[in-house]
């Protein structure tokens, strides 16, 4: 971050929309003297991004853009009216992957009913494991376990909820253990074991 702040050149948001690009934003997660900064730029990255699907055909980025969140709810980067904004990216080709410690940090850095309108406009879930009962209760109760098993779930599974599916247990990838063709395989198994 400090290293983007102390350049000249200049970055247009709506690039992200228009060709392919990735732009990394490494934060301090210790270090909150940036956490105003950094909630401005994802801001604005969102605002400039709908303006430019609006700007488009069907209302629809020409290259669709995936922002991943890490740490989403934990950093104090708050990124108003994100409740809304969940709301209508998908139809314009923009989908975030909010990654959060717990539900309950979601519902401390959001409020409750914007905690809930997140939960409802995400299309997938993927709970790899916690202690929050919160979090845990909201898990068995999408996966139609009872809690026990949910605080139980073995170290190298995860609970995959997709819209409009009954959740399910599935197998986590180890970090840097697949060659493509292992992936490609392992992609293949899961797409088996969705359509059973």
């Amino acid at each position: 971050m400090r290293h983007m702040m102390s350049q000249t050149a200049h970055f247009h948001f709506k690039e992200l929309g228009q060709r392919k690009i990735v732009v990394f934003i490494n934060t301090s997660d210790t270090d909150g003297s940036l956490d105003d900064i950094t909630s401005l730029i994802y801001t604005q990255a969102l605002h400039a991004l709908c303006a430019e699907a609006d700007q488009q055909p069907g209302n629809r980025l020409r290259v669709p853009v995936r922002l991943i969140l890490d740490d989403f709810a934990a950093s104090a980067a708050y990124i108003p009216d994100f409740d809304k904004l969940v709301s209508v990216l998908r139809s314009r080709e923009i989908s975030v992957s909010c990654i959060l410690q717990s539900l309950s940090q979601l519902k401390s850095a959001y409020g409750a009913d914007k905690c809930s309108t997140i939960l409802n406009n995400s299309d997938t879930i993927l709970f790899l494991g916690c202690t929050d009962m919160e979090t845990v209760n909201y898990i068995a109760t999408r996966v139609g376990t009872t809690p026990e098993k949910v605080m139980t779930l073995e170290s190298d599974k995860a609970f995959l909820l997709l819209r409009g599916e009954k959740g399910r247990k599935v197998t986590k990838i180890k970090p840097y253990s697949l060659t493509p063709e292992k992936l490609r395989k392992y992609m293949a198994q899961q797409n088996e074991q969705m359509s059973l």
